[in-house]
């Protein structure tokens, strides 16, 4: 059985769209996609509940969010949390690893911790 605990999992997609009117231009694409698997509530027997919200957007712009799944128990939440995943992972998104800024410094410098 799987431990009940909230999740985030951040995706990424850069690619190229061929879609800019007659001239068909190259246009670059630099997507993020964000799902979180959160507590949302306790139910009326006590039970916690769970709910799946997505954020997405330009990389560095406000991120547009919608709750996917509200107030569920944990194996429904956790389903839909696995399938936007891997909806997006099938058009081409990434995981995204995150680095904390002290890190990137370490790895720019050479330092190895």
């Amino acid at each position: 059985m799987n431990e009940e605990k909230p999740k985030t999992e951040t995706l990424w997609y850069v690619g190229e769209n061929y879609a800019n009117g007659y001239h068909r231009k190259p246009v670059q694409s630099d997507k993020v996609y964000i799902v979180e698997l959160y507590p949302s509530q306790l139910s009326t027997r006590g039970e916690q509940l769970w709910a799946v919200k997505a954020s997405w957007g330009r990389r560095g712009k406000a991120l547009q969010s919608q709750i996917k799944v509200g107030a569920s128990k944990y194996y429904v939440a956790e389903y839909e949390f696995n399938d936007l995943i891997g909806k997006k992972m099938d058009k081409g998104y990434k995981k995204w690893e995150f680095v904390t800024e002290v890190e990137e410094m370490h790895v720019e410098s050479g330092w190895d911790a």
